[in-house]
């Protein structure tokens, strides 16, 4: 196993975009509060077995998370915590209680609905354009992105290469490259919050630039000279 959670964290915080992208109402709660995705933290390592008693339904997720792609269980805490919104948008706004209540797996969860939503997340947003729509590059080496590659490529009577995990997991962390997304990222609330300052200075610069253009025209430059007396 790696030697730190990063890589985990980085594929908790793609279940914030797809919030952003499927319950706008869910994202803004949560954003707005600060509540993070940790919540969900042991719904991702250990497959819901730390969350769920019920010993039928954590065998179905077995089976469901090992025959699918490996960021299935982002795809499928994300519906989870839809398959909430109702009570959830009728929590107090508050990111202590947010995530205490988020936390706690719902023990009457319709797993199986939550499994065919989840199902049709990947295939609405692939693990590649979610990294992209996000602006987060998981490692070029990270199971999410060698899946295609190296598993789903596999004919039905072909091993995998049995090594290549273990050469991965050697790789010192500056040699983990993350995948390269070609968007940028979503803009945060200090964004949202600094818009307008952000807006003048844009302005501000639109028309210093002009003002050079201006200048360095010959026509523009005689005549200012010959009106203004520069």
């Amino acid at each position: 196993m790696l030697d730190s959670l990063e890589p985990i964290l980085k594929q908790l915080s793609l279940l914030n975009t797809l919030l952003r992208l499927l319950d706008p109402d869910v994202y803004r709660l949560l954003t707005d509060n600060d509540v993070l995705p940790y919540f969900c933290l042991s719904w991702i390592i250990t497959w819901c077995a730390h969350d769920i008693n019920d010993f039928l339904k954590v065998t179905r997720l077995y089976d469901f998370f090992m025959t699918s792609e490996p960021l299935m269980p982002v795809y499928f805490a994300a519906a989870v915590v839809i398959a909430r919104r109702e009570m959830l948008l009728k929590q107090e706004p508050d990111g202590a209680m947010l995530h205490t209540y988020l936390s706690k797996f719902p023990a009457d969860l319709d797993v199986e609905d939550c499994i065919q939503h989840a199902m049709m997340m990947a295939d609405q947003y692939p693990s590649r354009k979610l990294q992209k729509k996000a602006g987060v590059g998981l490692d070029t080496t990270s199971t999410v992105n060698t899946f295609s590659k190296e598993w789903k490529s596999l004919d039905w009577d072909a091993a995998p290469d049995v090594e290549e995990p273990h050469r991965i997991l050697q790789l010192p962390p500056e040699k983990r490259r993350p995948f390269r997304t070609t968007l940028l990222p979503f803009p945060s609330s200090n964004f949202q919050e600094n818009k307008t300052l952000i807006t003048m200075l844009t302005v501000a610069a639109g028309v210093g630039t002009t003002a050079l253009f201006l200048w360095s025209q010959p026509m523009v430059r005689s005549y200012i000279e010959s009106n203004i007396g520069l």
